[in-house]
């Protein structure tokens, strides 16, 4: 389930990982760095690590 979000498990098909570490910054691709997010929370952090200057 997205932490953020109330997608549950029957809903499945919208979710996605994401590296907790962006694996442009030396972030692993191990199963501890992934966490699972709905698309809408994903593509919000992926923006707020953009204006931070991080990808």
């Amino acid at each position: 389930m997205c932490a953020q979000s109330v997608f549950t498990f029957e809903n499945r098909q919208y979710l996605e990982g994401k590296h907790r570490q962006p694996y442009c910054l030396g972030g692993n691709t191990t199963a501890s760095n992934v966490r699972i997010l709905c698309g809408r929370h994903n593509r919000l952090l992926y923006g707020e690590l953009q204006e931070q200057s991080l990808v």
